[in-house]
């Protein structure tokens, strides 16, 4: 009795059917329908080598589009970094006696501001 039931159970697990795997684009489009990770995560899970497919499949699910980043305005600092461009701007503010001058730094790479009286 033993045995049969040993036999049937073979025959029921071996007739398991398994899908084939999809490519890796299409496991990080599958996994973002149901997960819903950011770019830097599915970059990460999937090996991709560039972060622009992470990216395009974020901003492809409608669900996710409501939370995509903004672009930024401004200079491009595509291929720089950091403290390598600045924009500098003053102006006069009479009412701060002798420091009446205000110089503006900005590091565009970081987005910081500095503001300093002089």
């Amino acid at each position: 009795f033993l045995t049969e039931g040993s036999a049937c159970a073979d025959l029921l697990t071996a007739s398991v059917h398994l899908s084939p795997v999809p490519q890796t684009l299409q496991q990080a489009q599958l996994s973002h329908t149901f997960f819903h990770q950011s770019a830097k995560a599915l970059k990460k899970q999937f090996a991709f080598s560039w972060t622009v497919m992470a990216k395009e499949i974020m901003c492809s699910c409608p669900d996710c589009q409501a939370f995509a980043p903004i672009p930024q305005l401004g200079v491009n600092s595509g291929a720089l970094q950091a403290l390598q461009l600045w924009q500098t701007d003053g102006t006069h503010v009479p009412t701060f006696g002798q420091l009446k001058s205000v110089h503006f730094s900005v590091a565009t790479f970081l987005g910081t501001i500095w503001a300093t009286p002089r």
